[in-house]
């Protein structure tokens, strides 16, 4: 059973719990990440416990030629190993110094910067790793690119063979697996063009839970969660082309709204990560036409732009959230000045008094 709640109905709660314990408004610190060299942008993907990012890097945005990045605790930033120039992207990474992806339109898996090209399920030849656990389990996606569309797998490690996720209704859906937390439980998209479902598997050889879409929504995609199973993403609809970011509440199974920051000129919103205190990240339409990242905690979605101490004055504005860990760093996206470029960042919440 699925409860829904209003962002509105979910923010007037928060607003009388937040004044009742006298909750302070958070705030973060902003330390911006250099690009790699030869490069003018990067780009996070996610972020682990250490505050360490797995990002891409190229010469502008969606430009085909790029390299994936590791970005140390303290900044710095490596480029690991790669099978061609083009479409390189780190996805996912764990604790433990396992930096999941594509090189070359393959899965692959880095561990100190060397590359394990990831095997497809026969008949496969392409595929991309999304993210990986702790014990080194890792989730993705097979046929990628060969024109078949793509199929949600998981590799019990990088040397193992992948094996196929089912679908709700029978093995080897259209789909992908996006995320895997420490329970071994997997978040994921499953359908066919038009009709798609968010999705989290419980065990990778049984059939998937169906999250459904917000109401009024058609569709769904399960793009992260955290290690109480509780799934964020996105909900859209193809009769008035709006988008709603989602968290769905492993132990209730609540589906909540996350609504969209005040002042966008189209209706746009999807949660990209969430810590196991059920704060949510992701990116959203705002005032002027821009796109800004947010923070959603406790029914509120705030705009991370507001919550910045002292920012560096060439960040023009907080343009996505990629993921937030249990300590509440979040890796975001932003556009530096003075002409537009995008940055990895990484926002350190402050330690009040």
């Amino acid at each position: 059973m699925h409860r829904f709640t209003t962002p509105l109905a979910a923010a007037l709660l928060a607003a009388v719990a937040s004044a009742q314990n006298g909750a302070p408004r958070p705030s973060f610190t902003l330390t911006l990440i250099d690009p790699a060299p030869g490069m003018d942008t990067n780009s996070p993907r996610a972020i682990n416990e250490a505050g360490e990012i797995a990002g891409v890097a190229s010469p502008e945005p969606f430009h085909p030629v790029s390299v994936p990045v590791h970005v140390a605790a303290d900044g710095t930033v490596t480029v690991p190993e790669v099978l061609d120039v083009a479409f390189n992207f780190a996805q996912g990474l764990n604790d433990h110094g396992l930096l999941v992806g594509a090189s070359n339109t393959q899965a692959v898996a880095w561990v100190g910067g060397a590359i394990t090209p990831l095997a497809p399920s026969l008949g496969f030849f392409s595929g991309t790793a999304q993210d990986a656990d702790d014990r080194g389990r890792i989730v993705g996606s097979v046929g990628d690119s060969d024109f078949v569309g793509p199929h949600p797998v998981q590799w019990r490690s990088a040397n193992s063979p992948a094996l196929d996720l089912p679908g709700p209704s029978g093995p080897q859906p259209a789909g992908t697996a996006n995320a895997i937390n420490g329970a071994g439980q997997i978040a994921g998209t499953v359908g066919s063009v038009g009709v798609f479902f968010a999705v989290r598997w419980d065990h990778p050889g049984l059939p998937p839970l169906v999250i459904p879409p917000l109401p009024g929504k058609d569709n769904g995609d399960g793009l992260s969660l955290n290690r109480h199973g509780d799934v964020v993403g996105r909900s859209s609809s193809i009769t008035d082309f709006t988008t709603e970011a989602f968290l769905h509440v492993a132990q209730t199974g609540e589906l909540i709204g996350l609504g969209q920051l005040p002042g966008g000129t189209f209706a746009y919103s999807e949660a990209l990560g969430v810590n196991a205190r059920r704060q949510v990240v992701g990116g959203s339409s705002a005032a002027g036409g821009e796109s800004h990242g947010f923070l959603w905690q406790d029914g509120a979605l705030l705009d991370l732009n507001d919550l910045l101490v002292d920012p560096d004055p060439s960040v023009l504005h907080v343009m996505s959230a990629a993921d937030i860990n249990d300590a509440g760093q979040i890796a975001v996206e932003v556009a530096v000045g003075p002409f537009p470029q995008t940055r990895i960042a990484r926002l350190d919440p402050v330690i009040g008094p």
